[in-house]
């Protein structure tokens, strides 16, 4: 698809080719036809009427608000939920009218109409949280902030799937995110309503089988990336849970916990393939691949940074802030946590075995990539043991901190090689970012002198300011959004 910036410089351009003689009116008409040079001012004049249509309701809203805020308190409860459930019904009426033209008409209303349409169902989405707190005020129910944001987001959810709402969809994994940790304490204490608690219990699948197949349904990296850290997280302390119910080893669930995100994030994959859409038409899928290895190398970076620091070894035991809550679960709930990471892990691994056949594999082990993933899982797994070996059989107080600098030099060496390699800007500044805050911070950390100190901070100033000015202008423009 041309985009509308290409097509204006393309109509300029045609018109002085034609004033100039090295066209004819007639190539002029036929590239006019080509690339409807007549419909790129329909969106300037569509746009001034959305800003007034926009402008109108804003003004329209607010005198309502202050309608119902003036008389709040005279209303009666009846009146008060009639209000508030009419005006959610009349926005989502005009949302569906605009978004679906039922009528057909849509030779009158030009493309502003369906973006009219998906905001004021945004609109609706955030009303609807509005109207739950009010109306739950009006009759005296009262709700927990995990519940309400859990419940909302679950209801901002339907609303997505319904209407493949890319901003609904954000909204509704924004919403369990963030309401995923109040609502632990529900499940610690038994509190709450029951079903909540089960949500919260089952977060895993939830985020496994309808956060992440949203982002697809959507095409959003957006909820993609979003369902990706609901999943990991929840994933991450059912884990804990689970393993301190069964009374394994702090090393053990120390070791398993950091090192299972990375790995799933760096071996996810999605193939593009096609798949037939619910009204009969073929759609290639897109691949968000490339978000979750980002993902695993930001895990890896801050990771490998907050553990270089000595007194970061100095601790005997990172789990013991969990075990007075964790004593308060059933242990038959307990069971169920890691049935629901064992149940993502295996549907991980059926999505691997879906997409890949042995000659793939064997393709990409011998592949000049196979190396970077090589690399990548011999990094997880030196880290891993470290930590296994400190907090399980003997403290590491000097070995550990340095060994986890070399491992935090090697990936940022890696992030900058493979960034002037593939020729992403990005990738390559975040290596080099990460390497001097790494300097910086040793520099910091340990006792030096002052003049050693400065000569540090010069030295990084210099190495700076050369790679910006030889290498980064040497670097080609991003075109593989790709890490591998």
């Amino acid at each position: 698809m041309v985009s509308e910036k290409f097509r204006r410089q393309l109509r300029i351009e045609a018109r002085s080719w034609t004033m100039e003689g090295l066209i004819s009116e007639d190539q002029y008409q036929e590239l006019s036809r080509r690339y409807l040079f007549e419909t790129l001012d329909r969106p300037n004049q569509t746009r001034f009427i959305a800003i007034l249509l926009g402008l109108g309701a804003v003004l329209i809203s607010s005198g309502a608000i202050a309608l119902v805020q003036a008389n709040w308190d005279i209303w009666s409860r009846e009146l008060k939920t009639g209000v508030l459930v009419g005006i959610f019904i009349a926005v989502n009426l005009c949302a569906f009218y605009l978004w679906r033209d039922s009528l057909g008409r849509s030779h009158r209303f030009p493309g502003w109409q369906t973006r009219t349409g998906h905001g004021l169902f945004f609109l609706s989405s955030l009303l609807l949280g509005l109207n739950m707190s009010l109306i739950g005020e009006i009759f005296l129910m009262s709700l927990s902030l995990g519940e309400f944001w859990l419940i909302w987001g679950l209801a901002v959810l339907v609303m997505a799937y319904s209407l493949r709402l890319t901003g609904c969809g954000i909204l509704a994994t924004l919403l369990i995110g963030v309401g995923y940790w109040p609502g632990l304490a529900l499940v610690y204490q038994g509190d709450g309503l029951f079903w909540i608690r089960t949500v919260i219990l089952h977060l895993p699948l939830i985020a496994a089988f309808l956060l992440v197949p949203l982002a697809y349904w959507c095409r959003s990296p957006w909820i993609f990336g979003l369902a990706t850290l609901v999943l990991i997280q929840s994933v991450q302390v059912n884990l804990i849970v689970g393993f301190s119910l069964l009374n394994v080893p702090n090393h053990w669930m120390l070791a398993i916990a950091y090192a299972l995100p990375p790995v799933l994030l760096w071996s996810y994959d999605d193939k593009p393939g096609q798949s037939t859409g619910v009204f009969d038409e073929v759609e290639e899928l897109p691949q968000f691949r490339p978000i979750a290895r980002t993902f695993a190398l930001i895990f890896l970076s801050l990771s490998f940074y907050v553990i270089s620091f000595h007194w970061f070894w100095s601790e005997s035991s990172p789990m013991e802030p969990w075990d007075p809550m964790i004593s308060e679960i059933p242990l038959q709930q307990g069971f169920a946590y890691l049935l629901d990471v064992l149940i993502v892990l295996g549907s991980w691994l059926a999505l691997v075995w879906h997409f890949t056949s042995p000659r793939d594999n064997f393709r990409r082990f011998s592949s000049p990539d196979a190396y970077l993933n090589h690399a990548i899982g011999l990094v997880i797994a030196i880290a891993t043991g470290m930590l296994f070996w400190h907090f399980g059989i003997q403290p590491l107080p000097l070995l550990g901190p340095l060994l986890f600098n070399i491992l935090l030099f090697l990936l940022a060496y890696g992030l900058m090689r493979q960034g002037l390699s593939r020729g992403d800007r990005r990738i390559f500044w975040w290596g080099t970012l990460l390497l001097t805050l790494q300097i910086l911070t040793r520099v910091l950390e340990y006792e030096t002198g002052l003049v050693f100190k400065s000569i540090v901070f010069v030295l990084c100033g210099m190495a700076t300011i050369a790679i910006g000015l030889i290498v980064g202008s040497g670097i080609k423009p991003i075109e593989n959004e790709d890490l591998t």
